[in-house]
């Protein structure tokens, strides 16, 4: 209760507000107000909208916890970095982050995987346009990390 009273208090403090607007409509907004902040006294943070906390909400829910598993010869000693992103992350957005958290392999040569355990080898992430979501990248996900090098110098050792 104490933290809804609160919130009430931010969200009355815009004008703008359409919930505000409604109350005002049925009830006496202002006496409501003035007795809340008896209780609690001025909200710090009262410039938050409806709009901002319902795009915060929606963040946090579509954000997937993923594992960055190095496997390339330069990075494989690197722990495994554990991080949150959206799904709606780009593939060339998830490479530029790769490439700041392993900078032993150049971006260009970064080569990103999906580990599947239905398949030996993973699925490619190479279309740096789509996001993360059209490959089906949830929580608990785990990109492996390679370096096209490798791939290029054991294709040359045959």
């Amino acid at each position: 209760r104490i933290a809804a009273e609160r919130y009430f208090l931010g969200v009355a403090s815009q004008e703008s507000s359409n919930l505000v607007r409604s109350l005002k409509e049925m009830t006496d907004v202002a006496a409501h107000v003035e007795r809340l902040k008896g209780i609690h006294g001025d909200v710090v943070g009262g410039d938050v909208t409806e709009e901002a906390q319902a795009s915060r909400t929606s963040l946090v829910h579509s954000l997937v916890e993923v594992s960055l598993r190095p496997v390339g010869a330069a990075i494989v000693d690197k722990p495994v970095a554990t991080k949150k992103v959206p799904h709606t992350m780009t593939v060339g957005e998830l490479r530029t982050l790769c490439a700041a958290l392993f900078k032993q392999v150049p971006l260009d040569r970064l080569r990103l995987q999906l580990a599947d355990p239905s398949l030996p080898f993973g699925i490619p992430l190479d279309e740096e346009a789509r996001e993360l979501g059209f490959y089906g990248v949830g929580d608990g996900a785990e990109i492996r990390i390679d370096d096209a090098q490798d791939w290029s110098e054991s294709c040359k050792n045959k």
